[in-house]
């Protein structure tokens, strides 16, 4: 892919540009944001100290500049960042509309780190280009991150420092010789080590992609804020000029361990649904089961009548599952999907899975909305190493209160998103992007209990799919289907609590098994999806639920039920199954129903 690299001179925006290198893409032009009448302005956004130094690093690269000037002016300080005339990140969009016309790129990396206030502007930009955004440093550890840094040979000179412990001496070090103390400083004040809490600023210097050296002739230390305990000095770079370098070994870096990272690895039986039941408590939740209809779109809108009737609105829903009798109509019914929830600043989490649907009923969706009293959700659009972006209308992670709902996950390798080669591999892959979302969403949990099962689409992998999803799961199990979004070979489905009896998964070998664990929530209020092996079921010669016309009188009116015979059920050993449920309980707060 032809990328272009938005370059502050920094150490974050450099290595970015060598791990997208690293990935394989093409890079193919540079830009950079400068302030309009220079001095050091305030900005979220861009890095301003040392960027008179730009052009040199653009010449070190032998690659175009497109330069942009910026007032740094913020008018939309918000976290979900919506276009408005006159703001900093507008001058991004201009940058970015030029080089994709006159360099034809198709994405944009940059050295988003930790900062979502920046990795969110840069992807509603491209967004609205229709650029594909890359982050490829994005959450990666710090500490490892200054090591890659001084491993590969990177020349980072600090050019400004604002916290405490650090001041004028240290202006003009190397972070090689700096690293040292910014560790003792982490440890004593609580420092972010890469300098990302703004603690510092820095400019690279020599690299490996670099042709040539860039020489600091003359410099000035510059005081900028004389704050007693953390004053802010930057250094203004007067004279510079580029030096002969032994360039030989300038493709090298691929190879290194730390740049192995980025680079490239190598049909469902037919539902059988109880009718559509809706259940709610004091207008705080809603669970539907079992939606359908001739078409998404109206169904959505069905969604909608039902959510008003309830006092909720669209952002109050949290995860949404679609089974679709036929994948190769996903696009179709994206698009409706996608209108439905446009212009809303949050979107839930989605599972997807093809069913053998009959031709009146394309598909199937299974809802579930809450009014939390705290709820965010996680939308990362950049392609990173740390996890698998979002490609849709849908977030990869939704806390609401202390529930968290994470998307079906696919192994898919996370900076050029495409599946890994192998089952086994894209379990391995899935795994990491799940572990990668939970620890960032639900890491202040002391403990967690999780409810997580598998869709696959070969018996092959169940036994190593149920090692790789037990853990502290209660209760994991695969469900064999025929067929998958983009071909993948496993799909996992996960909710997370500190309770365990909130979210629940268990397999069951009789009716009678499967009617006990019903039981059990005779109580509550849940949502229900049942998978039942059918051939099994038939061979152990069971009536089927819809025969035991008593299991639904366990349950209160509001719970909802959803029904899916599949073609296996496996646990761990590879023992075949006769039923499995997943169980959400939705009045855990002992609101009235």
């Amino acid at each position: 892919m032809k990328i272009g690299a938005l370059l502050s001179g920094g150490k974050d925006s450099v290595f970015a540009l060598h791990a997208v290198v690293a990935s394989g893409h093409e890079v193919n032009c540079i830009g950079h944001i400068s302030p309009e009448e220079g001095g050091e302005p305030d900005s979220e956004m861009y890095q301003s100290v040392a960027t008179e130094g730009i052009s040199l690093v653009a010449e070190a690269l032998e690659l175009p500049l497109f330069l942009q000037s910026s007032k740094s002016k913020s008018n939309c300080s918000t976290m979900d960042y919506k276009p408005s005339e006159g703001d900093e990140v507008e001058d991004l969009y201009l940058l970015l509309d030029r080089m994709k016309k006159e360099k034809q790129i198709e994405g944009i990396c940059c050295g988003a780190l930790l900062s979502d206030y920046q990795r969110i502007r840069v992807e509603s930009v491209c967004n609205r280009l229709g650029l594909v955004s890359f982050a490829p440093i994005w959450q990666k550890d710090q500490k490892q991150y200054i090591s890659d840094l001084n491993t590969l040979g990177f020349e980072v000179v600090i050019v400004k420092v604002a916290a405490l412990g650090l001041n004028r001496k240290h202006v003009g070090k190397l972070l090689e010789d700096l690293t040292p103390t910014l560790l003792t400083l982490e440890e004593k004040y609580g420092v972010h080590p890469a300098g990302e809490g703004g603690e510092f600023e820095s400019y690279v210097t020599d690299c490996p992609l670099y042709k040539k050296k860039i020489v600091l002739n003359e410099t000035e230390i510059v005081l900028h804020s004389d704050d007693f305990s953390a004053p802010v000095y930057y250094l203004k770079i007067k004279s510079a000029s580029l030096a002969d370098k032994d360039s030989s070994g300038n493709e090298d870096f691929k190879a290194l361990p730390q740049m192995q990272q980025y680079r490239s690895d190598e049909k469902a039986p037919v539902p059988v649904v109880a009718p559509t039941s809706i259940q709610s408590s004091s207008g705080r939740f809603l669970s539907i089961s079992a939606l359908s209809g001739e078409n998404l779109a109206a169904a959505l809108e069905q969604l909608n009548c039902k959510l008003r009737e309830n006092k909720l609105n669209k952002a109050d829903i949290v995860q949404v599952q679609l089974f679709l009798r036929d994948l190769s109509q996903f696009n179709t019914m994206n698009a409706a999907y996608s209108e439905f929830f446009k212009g809303e600043p949050s979107t839930p989490t989605r599972l997807c899975v093809e069913a053998n649907l009959p031709v009146s009923q394309p598909f199937i969706m299974n809802v579930t909305a809450k009014r939390a009293q705290n709820s965010n959700s996680l939308k990362v659009t950049s392609r990173s190493n740390w996890a698998c972006s979002v490609v849709g209308p849908y977030s990869q992670a939704v806390m609401a209160d202390d529930d968290l709902y994470l998307s079906g996950i696919i192994g898919l390798r996370p900076m050029e998103h495409l599946l890994a080669a192998g089952a086994s591999n894209q379990l391995r892959l899935a795994c990491s992007h799940r572990d990668q979302l939970i620890d960032l969403m639900a890491s202040r949990w002391p403990s967690r209990h999780q409810c997580m099962y598998s869709f696959i689409t070969s018996k092959d992998i169940a036994t190593s799919s149920s090692r790789l999803l037990s853990g502290d799961s209660l209760g994991s199990f695969s469900i064999l289907v025929s067929c998958l979004p983009r071909g993948a070979s496993v799909e996992i489905a996960a909710r997370l609590s500190p309770s365990g009896w909130a979210h629940y998964c268990a397999a069951a070998d009789t009716l009678l098994e499967l009617k006990e664990i019903i039981a059990e929530r005779k109580n509550e209020a849940c949502q229900m999806l049942i998978f039942e092996n059918e051939e099994l079921r038939k061979e152990s010669g069971e009536d089927t639920l819809e025969t035991e016309i008593d299991y639904f009188n366990y349950l209160r009116n509001s719970s909802s039920v959803c029904k899916i015979p599949v073609a296996g059920i496996f646990c761990d050993k590879m023992k075949e199954r006769s039923y499995a449920i997943v169980i959400e309980q939705l009045n855990k707060m002992n609101l009235e129903a």
